[in-house]
């Protein structure tokens, strides 16, 4: 099985017009890193909460096998 690139995404309230924005996110990570295989996101959703409260990010994260990479705009969006 081919490996993949997994996009994690995720924007807090009130960001949906600024940099942060999920629509922004993607374009950014699909200009650096080319074609990604499955796109997960949480919205709405401070970073300070755990792992429990972000599905998306859990989904994201128990897609991955081996040598598949998880990718994000930026770091402090995990």
């Amino acid at each position: 099985m081919a490996s993949k690139r997994v996009f994690y995404g995720r924007q807090s309230k009130g960001e949906d017009v600024q940099k942060y924005s999920i629509d922004a996110q993607k374009t950014l990570v699909e200009n650096k890193f080319g074609n990604i295989g499955l796109y997960f996101q949480d919205i709405g959703i401070s970073g300070t909460k755990g792992l429990d409260a972000r599905e998306g990010l859990r989904n994201a994260v128990d897609s991955l096998k081996r040598g598949d990479e998880l990718v994000v705009a930026y770091r402090d969006r995990i």
